[in-house]
């Protein structure tokens, strides 16, 4: 037949419709592929802050870049209710910084010059910047806000209403009073910051703590080295807030209940129930 030779038994006509058919699926179906990868990449819209992006030129991983630090001059401040910041021209571009209260009292006059420590944040409904006089401020705001129930508004009430010095002391005394005073902070959450920051703060702003050691990492010494009597003070010293104590004196109540070797002590029940038989012995 006329189109149809076979050689040695083979049929090249077959075989080349065959060989046609394959390759037109195999086109069709990189085509869809190619198809659906750009849809899912057109689902998973523009890159987000810290998402990883392809290799850089030197093998590491690129990521979108963040503002932490600002130089420019002070242009329209502004405060609405608790929230304050100003808008900050650097080299022709002017950027909306929010600060603390205590940061933005504190501000130079229209014009003058003005250095921040920044923190850039992310989300879905917009970017943030918030400014800080210094790095350890800043520092200390993401150490806040990364504690359960703790939103930048409040990070920033707390430093607004201390000095970092100030803050980092309430926290590592589980001063429940002091950090409450903040704005918007209520006593559940001056619990969780304190919990969750204790250990911390005493390990990263051991300078802040050095005129009071027992506040300090090396505290736990008045625990005399009992790993259960250095986990369950955090506990006591709250439940002994909660009760109306002051911090220097459940510091004092510690102390001295530790300094007296109670070596039978086997639970925070235990050291609570010394610790408040100190503390009535020295009121009586």
């Amino acid at each position: 037949r006329l189109g149809h030779i076979q050689l040695g038994g083979l049929d090249l006509l077959g075989q080349g419709r065959q060989q046609h058919a394959a390759g037109g699926l195999t086109q069709g179906m990189a085509t869809r592929q190619d198809q659906a990868r750009g849809q899912r990449q057109h689902d998973k819209g523009p890159p987000q802050m810290g998402d990883k992006g392809p290799e850089g030129q030197h093998g590491g991983i690129a990521r979108i870049p963040m503002i932490g630090w600002l130089r420019g001059q002070v242009a329209e401040p502004w405060r609405a209710g608790h929230r304050c910041g100003l808008l900050l021209i650097c080299g022709g571009i002017g950027y909306e910084v929010q600060l603390t209260l205590r940061q933005w009292a504190r501000l130079p006059a229209a014009g003058g010059d003005l250095t921040l420590h920044t923190h850039h944040s992310v989300r879905e409904d917009g970017w943030t910047l918030f400014g800080f006089g210094d790095r350890q401020e800043r520092d200390l705001f993401r150490d806040l806000v990364a504690v359960s129930g703790v939103g930048p508004q409040m990070a920033l009430a707390l430093l607004g209403a201390m000095e970092v010095d100030e803050l980092v002391r309430a926290i590592a005394a589980a001063d429940l009073r002091r950090l409450s005073q903040a704005p918007g902070v209520g006593k559940r959450t001056a619990e969780r910051l304190a919990v969750e920051l204790r250990s911390k703060v005493q390990e990263r702003y051991p300078e802040l703590l050095a005129d009071d050691p027992g506040l300090g990492a090396d505290g736990a010494d008045d625990s005399q080295g009992e790993p259960l009597a250095k986990g369950c003070r955090a506990e006591v010293e709250l439940t002994l807030g909660a009760l109306g104590y002051e911090p220097l004196e459940i510091q004092r109540a510690w102390r001295a209940v530790a300094g007296e070797g109670h070596g039978g002590l086997e639970s925070s029940d235990d050291w609570l129930r010394e610790c408040l038989r100190w503390l009535s012995r020295s009121v009586a």
